[in-house]
């Protein structure tokens, strides 16, 4: 009439991108192999570059490297007495969340006749190497834990053969995310 179980549980999730543009060479290289002073933020990598009308080099970046380290632990008690059975349970859980990108760290340059720097051709401003527009990322290493917590009850009440009311109530705390 007393049951008890306890469960255990453990999952990871984990997966990922690597930028291989230069699979085989010895190092990766940004502009400042061709002469830029720009500061690549992260691993070395070539620029997204796009000329409108014209062309875009586009480059992948590097990750999002993410995933979870998932752990729960919940109990439950289990007690039956004539049409009542009364599960009692509490449970808690550990999300380890991690995610790793280098984003747009090598910089994008955007030349577009409507933004033209100087010469009102997006070609030419980018022969000239005036972009109109230039962004770049900071690259992100985020690790978070998050903690859950909750307590049940519950009573399956047989009132008759062909009717059973199920009663319970429950709390839950999730509690926000910590680095």
């Amino acid at each position: 009439s007393v049951i008890n179980q306890t469960y255990f549980n453990f999952s990871r999730l984990l997966g990922g991108r690597a930028n291989t543009w230069n699979a085989g060479k010895s190092g990766r290289e940004s502009l400042a192999a061709f002469g830029s002073n720009i500061a690549v933020q992260g691993p070395a990598s070539l620029p997204q570059l796009a000329v409108s009308g014209y062309f875009t080099l586009g480059n992948a970046i590097d990750g999002p490297e993410a995933g979870t380290d998932f752990y729960a632990l919940r109990n439950l008690l289990i007690l039956n007495k004539g049409n009542h059975s009364l599960t009692l349970g509490g449970e808690a859980s550990l999300n380890k969340d991690q995610q790793v990108t280098d984003l747009n760290n090598y910089g994008v340059f955007t030349f577009s006749s409507s933004t033209s720097a100087r010469s009102g051709n997006a070609l030419s401003d980018f022969v000239l190497g005036l972009p109109g527009t230039q962004t770049q990322d900071q690259p992100v290493d985020a690790i978070d834990n998050s903690f859950f917590y909750a307590l049940f009850a519950q009573d399956n009440w047989r009132i008759r053969p062909n009717l059973t009311i199920n009663l319970g109530v429950r709390w839950d705390l999730q509690t926000a995310p910590t680095d």
